[in-house]
Parts: C-alpha cells; structure tokens; sequence
C-alpha cells in the first residue's frame, strides 16, 4: 500500500454481500492488505443484465466489477481510487490522483490552477502525459522539480507535459476536472 494515496474506510461487508478485491490482469483474488479492483456478489449486489439478454430471466449471476480501486483489511473495505484513473506504465499501474498531487506539490504556490495526468496508447502500453494549467501568463513550470519528484516517489517520469492556458482543462459542475474528457480533447 501507498501511503500517500488517498483512503476511504468504508467499514466492514454487510451481510448478503461478497467482496473481493482481484488482480486487475488476471481476475485472481488477492489477500488482504494487497490493493487491486474492487468486485462484488451476492443477493445485495444486484445483477448485471447485458443488452441481448431478457431481463425477466436472466443468466446466472456474476460478479459485478465497481470500477473502484483499494483492499480489504481486518473485513473492513479501504478504496483508494477509480479503475478509470489508472494509468499503466510499462506494466506497472500508477494513479492519475498521484501524479496530480504530486505536481501541484512540487511547484511554487500559485503557479499551476489545474492538472491533468492521463495515458496514451504507445506500442500496447501507456505513456503518461500530463496537462497543465498555468496559473497567469507569468506563471512557469519547474519540469526539473517535477520529473525530480515524481521519478523519486513514484519512479515514473511524464513522456509529455503539456502547458494550458488558464481555464482550460473541462470540468464538473462542481468544479473537478473530468480527465477522460481532458484526454479526448487532447487526442
């Protein structure tokens, strides 16, 4: 586990309910403590009912992926993020929330408004590109800083960084940054 992800202890499994956390390549479960993608059976859980399927008899039941990313440990369920946020990096899965927290940490105050960090399909994996928004016209970017800490915390570096006008990267009503449409944009 990494300590600077963000967790969220959403307590122990209800009755009714199986939680298993699974390699996000093979499907196999994991042990406790060991972060992976998040699935769920059981009568609480609903069913998936695909579209040429008839809903009024649906095939056996299946277990559901969330598309949440954490573990389980002492029973209790710990996400730590979304499978849509993953990035993998020569076969190596790093969080988009990561890499962001990381940039806006290692440049001055101020300076960057919003951050990006997405993959682009290269030769079967991913290449990790981030997009920054600069804060005014005057604003920089310590690429010296960033590739410094990123390389040293999560030992990766970004292949492309790419600076924004303010005001730029698409967001929520709430005012989050929706990455996937952030990536569109930019391909």
């Amino acid at each position: 586990l990494n300590s600077h992800e963000p967790v969220a202890n959403l307590g122990p499994v209800v009755r009714e309910l199986t939680v298993m956390v699974c390699d996000p390549a093979t499907g196999a479960p994991l042990p406790d403590g060991h972060a992976g993608d998040i699935w769920i059976d059981g009568p609480a859980a609903g069913r998936v009912i695909e579209e040429a399927e008839d809903w009024r008899s649906p095939g056996p039941r299946q277990p559901i992926r969330t598309g949440d990313v954490g573990y389980l440990l002492d029973g209790a369920i710990h996400v730590t993020g979304r499978t849509s946020n993953r990035i993998i990096l020569r076969g190596r899965n790093v969080s988009a929330e990561d890499v962001e927290a990381l940039l806006l940490a290692s440049q001055p105050a101020g300076m960057t408004a919003g951050v990006a960090a997405i993959g682009l399909e290269a030769d079967g994996t991913q290449t990790l590109c981030i997009l920054v928004e600069l804060a005014n016209r005057n604003a920089t970017l310590d690429l010296g800083a960033l590739n410094g800490r990123l390389g040293s915390v999560l030992g990766v570096r970004p292949d492309r960084v790419v600076r924004l006008r303010c005001a730029t990267l698409p967001r929520t009503s709430s005012g989050k940054i929706r990455r996937s449409v952030a990536r569109e944009d930019y391909l």
